[in-house]
């Protein structure tokens, strides 16, 4: 997706996101020292994961409304999994000695007591209600993003699978969960269950 979107961006989002050599140090900078996205915030504005709250509070109210607004959304049981284990390979990356010491259903209890945020808050404006103009799906990447691509009127790209988390491989995410496990996912995220329309085994 990136690849696809930032020839179409600002030039200082081009230079951070789409030049590798600043990616790179941007990354670093922001590992080594422990910036979080705020390496990204200061040269850009944004964070590089920003919710759509973040947009809203750079343009005016007018400039807001006309933007066509999107994000991509995950089986949040599936998405639990690939966070696992993205932290387990991600060297540097808050969280990746707890995922690597830890089996997945203690890291998942552990996580989910901290009450991470929901996929549905990325996409809310600043007073809570949804934001987005249209959502797509994880699970329908490559249709989803030619519908993107066609509403802000940019070539559609093939959309390359990448950042696989090498030890998952294409191991089923439902094969790491228990009932009661399953269950504590559905407890955590029950506003992106209901938004998006996804039960354990897909969607509804």
């Amino acid at each position: 997706m990136t690849k696809a979107l930032v020839p179409h961006c600002r030039l200082i989002d081009r230079i951070a996101y789409g030049y590798y050599p600043t990616r790179k140090v941007l990354a670093g900078a922001n590992r080594v020292f422990r910036f979080g996205d705020r390496g990204n915030q200061w040269l850009t504005g944004l964070k590089r994961h920003a919710q759509l709250r973040d947009l809203q509070a750079m343009v005016s109210p007018e400039e807001y409304s006309d933007l066509f607004k999107f994000g991509f959304v995950r089986n949040p049981w599936d998405r639990e999994v690939s966070f696992y284990y993205y932290l387990r390979g991600a060297w540097g990356i808050t969280g990746h000695a707890v995922a690597r010491e830890l089996g997945f259903e203690e890291f998942l209890r552990r996580r989910l007591e901290n009450r991470p945020q929901g996929q549905i808050e990325w996409l809310n404006n600043a007073d809570g209600s949804f934001g987005a103009d249209y959502v797509g799906y994880f699970e329908n990447l490559e249709d989803d993003m030619q519908h993107i691509c066609r509403q802000v009127g940019i070539k559609a790209p093939v959309v390359p699978r990448e950042n696989i988390s090498r030890k998952r491989a294409d191991r089923d995410y439902r094969s790491l969960y228990t009932d009661e496990t399953a269950a504590l996912v559905a407890r955590a995220y029950p506003e992106d269950i209901d938004k998006f329309g996804y039960v354990f085994d897909g969607r509804r």
